[in-house]
C-alpha cells in the first residue's frame, strides 16, 4: 500500500495552487488601480499562469483518455470537475453577493440579470448590474473577470475528444506536427491581443497533450531533453520571439517539475486540491475586500486578506463541493457504464 501510494506521488498539487494564487496577486494590481506586473516586459504575471494550467490540462486530460477512451465517462469526468464548484460560485454570487454589493435597487438588479447573462454567453465574461461598479477596476460590474478562460478550457477538452475518437492521439507524430504547426500559427500573431492569447492557451494544451504522449522518451533522458529546450529558447529569445521561446520551455518545466517526487512539494495537496477553488473565488472575495475598505487598505493588507479568506473559501469549496463530487466517479465504470461501486478502495 505504501509503494503504491509513493508511486503516484508528485508535485502537480504543488504548482496548480502557486499558479492560482500567481493568478491571483498579478490580479490585485488592476484590481486596485495599479499596473499588473509583466515577465520579462512582454507577458503578466497571471496570464504565465494560465498558461501552466493549460499545459497541465493538457498532459492530465490526455491522459485521462488514454486511460478509459470511453466519450460518456470522459466527458462525465470533466462535467464532475469544474461544474459543482462553478456552479456554487455563481449562485452565491448572483444572488447572494451580488444584491448585498450592487449600486441598484433589488429591482433594478433582479431585471438587468438577463443582460449580464447574454454577456457571459456572447463574450465569456462574467459580469453582474451594479456590483462593483465604484471599484477602481476600468470593467464596471465585472463580477469575476477570471472566468473567462474556463470555457476555452473546455472547448480544448472537446478537441481532445474529437482527436481521440479518431485515433488521431495514438499517432504521436501526428500530434506533434499538429501541435508545431498550430503553435506557430498562433504566434504568427500579436500576443497582447486577447484571440491571439487565447490561441498561445490552446497551444499549450497542446504541448501538454504532446508531453504526455512522449512521456517514456523525455523521462528516460530528462537532463538531454532540458538542455536542448533550452538552447532553442534562448535562441528564439535573442532573435526577439519572446513568446515562441516561452513555449518551447515552460511547458517542459511544468510537467518535468510536476511529474517529480519532491518531499518539500508533493505535501502540497495535504489539505486538498484548493487551486480550482482559489482560482475562481479569488476574483470576487479581493472585489468584495477592495468595496467593503473603499480601495483604503495598503496593498500588502489588501493582498493578505484577499489571499487568506480565498484559501479558506477554496478550503469549503474542496471539501464540500469538489470533493464529494469527484467521489461521484466512483459509480462509473470502465466496462459496463453506470453502476454503484461497492469497492472503494
Amino acid at each position: 500500500m505504501k509503494a503504491a501510494v509513493r508511486k503516484r506521488s508528485n508535485s502537480f498539487d504543488c504548482i496548480r495552487i502557486v499558479a492560482a494564487l500567481a493568478v491571483l496577486v498579478s490580479h490585485q494590481y488592476p484590481l486596485t488601480g495599479r499596473q499588473e506586473p509583466h515577465i520579462f516586459n512582454f507577458l503578466t504575471v497571471g496570464s504565465l499562469a494560465v498558461l501552466v494550467f493549460f499545459c497541465l490540462s493538457g498532459y492530465l486530460v490526455s491522459q485521462s483518455w488514454a486511460r478509459d477512451p470511453h466519450i460518456g465517462r470522459f466527458i462525465l469526468r470533466r462535467l464532475l470537475r469544474i461544474v459543482p464548484a462553478l456552479a456554487v460560485v455563481l449562485f452565491v454570487s448572483t444572488f447572494i453577493l451580488g444584491p448585498l454589493v450592487t449600486n441598484l435597487t433589488f429591482s433594478e438588479y433582479v431585471f438587468g440579470l438577463w443582460d449580464c447573462f447574454k454577456f457571459l454567453i456572447v463574450h465569456l465574461h462574467y459580469r453582474l448590474p451594479g456590483v462593483f461598479a465604484n471599484n477602481p477596476f476600468p470593467v464596471a460590474n465585472a463580477a469575476n473577470g477570471s472566468l473567462w478562460t474556463i470555457p476555452i478550457e473546455v472547448a480544448w477538452y472537446g478537441i481532445l475528444l474529437i482527436t481521440g475518437v479518431a485515433g488521431l492521439l495514438r499517432r504521436k507524430w501526428l500530434l506533434l506536427v499538429a501541435t508545431i504547426a498550430f503553435a506557430s500559427w498562433a504566434f504568427s500573431g500579436d500576443p497582447t491581443e486577447k484571440r491571439v492569447l487565447i490561441n498561445i492557451f490552446g497551444a499549450s494544451f497542446c504541448a501538454g497533450a504532446c508531453l504526455n504522449a512522449y512521456r517514456e522518451f523525455w523521462l528516460r533522458r530528462p537532463l538531454t531533453v532540458f538542455a536542448i529546450l533550452t538552447a532553442l529558447a534562448l535562441v528564439l529569445y535573442a532573435t526577439g520571439h519572446q513568446y515562441p521561446a516561452l513555449f518551447v520551455l515552460l511547458p517542459y518545466l511544468t510537467i518535468a517539475l510536476g511529474t517529480a517526487d519532491i518531499p518539500l512539494l508533493r505535501n502540497a495537496g495535504r489539505l486538498g486540491d484548493l487551486s480550482y477553488g482559489t482560482y475562481i473565488v479569488a476574483w470576487p472575495t479581493q472585489q468584495t475586500i477592495i468595496h467593503l475598505t473603499a480601495n483604503q487598505w495598503a496593498f500588502g493588507w489588501s493582498l493578505s486578506a484577499s489571499i487568506v479568506v480565498s484559501l479558506v473559501l477554496a478550503y469549503v469549496s474542496w471539501h464540500w463541493v469538489e470533493k464529494p463530487a469527484l467521489g461521484l466517479k466512483h459509480y462509473l465504470s470502465p466496462h459496463r457504464g453506470f453502476k454503484p461501486a461497492f469497492d472503494r478502495s
